[in-house]
């Protein structure tokens, strides 16, 4: 069984359409279960009246807003969750409501890996012009963390999509949380954690293992060319070709569509066999 840790903040119809395109993505309700991390201006506003979810789906009740702790925050709650009611699983899937499944066989691609997570690359502070260059520097706890367990350097890839079997992504967010303990005060926007400490520590905790590893299954099509798409811009219906191009081990992309009944989730909805909605 893969878990799969989801947040969201999007439209009750919008969740669903995710959630069936990720059963079908899978190979069906049996292989996955779905925790779901919901923010709290989304429940405050009636979101869990609204929702019709699979019954494959497990709400975490705890909901907080996602405009304070990282994302990969809510992934740790999830899965705390998990854990405390004794969820089973084999390994652990983690994204967020902005991607589109749209080919089969990922749960078979996971569950024939120990590791999903792009290679990363070195984060070069000569001359850098990132914008996350100081934050990154001034980091205490991080530096002090890969002068300790790695190897002197600080690493940046994206994670969206990320899986592992489940002892090495608990030995991870474990290793993670001892960078800095996660509560609702700390992990703030999108900096470190995403991009710069996950694959740090990643990379330090794997170091001179030998595991079946690829990259994290979804792509972000702003980082690539051929796209022509500005960051966090929507894919369109001249993307689909290039969606169909990609390598046999991207099976998501962002940014999804907002509109339910747009030519690229339409076009997901018949690659993965789901039912228009009604």
């Amino acid at each position: 069984m893969i878990l799969v840790s989801s947040i969201f903040h999007r439209r009750p119809e919008l969740i669903r359409d995710q959630l069936l395109l990720y059963n079908a993505a899978m190979g069906g309700e049996a292989a996955c279960h779905h925790i779901i991390h919901l923010n709290r201006e989304s429940v405050r506003h009636g979101i869990l009246d609204e929702l019709v979810l699979p019954p494959n789906v497990t709400i975490n009740p705890v909901h907080l807003d996602t405009h304070r702790p990282t994302f990969l925050g809510c992934h740790v709650l999830n899965l705390l969750h998990a854990v405390r009611v004794g969820m089973e699983h084999t390994h652990v899937y983690l994204h967020t409501d902005s991607d589109i499944p749209y080919r089969p066989g990922l749960g078979e691609h996971i569950r024939a890996h120990d590791l999903g997570l792009g290679e990363p690359r070195l984060f070069k502070t000569v001359r850098s012009t990132s914008a996350w260059l100081e934050p990154v520097m001034n980091d205490l706890r991080l530096r002090a963390f890969v002068e300790r367990f790695g190897d002197g350097r600080i690493l940046t890839t994206r994670y969206e999509g990320m899986f592992a079997t489940r002892p090495l992504m608990t030995e991870i967010l474990f290793q993670m949380m001892a960078v800095l303990p996660f509560d609702e005060n700390h992990w703030r926007g999108d900096y470190p954690y995403e991009e710069f400490a996950l694959p740090t520590v990643v990379e330090a905790v794997t170091r001179n293992r030998v595991l079946r590893r690829c990259r994290h299954a979804v792509m972000t099509a702003s980082s690539s060319r051929r796209y022509e798409l500005a960051d966090r811009a929507m894919l369109r219906a001249e993307h689909i070709p290039l969606l169909e191009r990609e390598g046999p081990d991207i099976f998501c992309a962002k940014f999804a569509p907002g509109d339910l009944h747009s030519p690229v989730r339409a076009w997901a909805r018949r690659a993965l066999g789901v039912p228009e909605p009604g």
